[in-house]
């Protein structure tokens, strides 16, 4: 998405869907018009952009058990809606 013009997308939501070598990933939910589009981000991309749009950010629960986060986040299993930063 470097350099691309995405002032016409609308972000609908971030999902944080995979956990591989320390690093998060995600993918953007994006929108336009009548079609929707999935791009993958690093999650430091994702969450700026997240923070500027006010898209609902989620996270999977094999990222949670893959990157070993406990607790009760740890024992849902549907997606956990982190909410809205801003």
């Amino acid at each position: 998405m470097a350099g691309a013009d995405i002032t016409n997308f609308v972000l609908e939501s971030v999902i944080v869907n995979r956990f591989a070598g320390n690093i998060f990933y995600t993918k953007l939910l994006l929108s336009q018009h009548d079609k929707s589009f999935e791009v993958e981000r690093l999650l430091a991309g994702a969450l700026a952009l997240s923070v500027r749009w006010k898209a609902t950010i989620f996270v999977e629960k094999k990222v949670l058990d893959k990157a070993e986060i406990t607790g009760v986040l740890a024992r849902l299993t549907q997606p956990i809606a982190l909410g809205r930063l801003c």
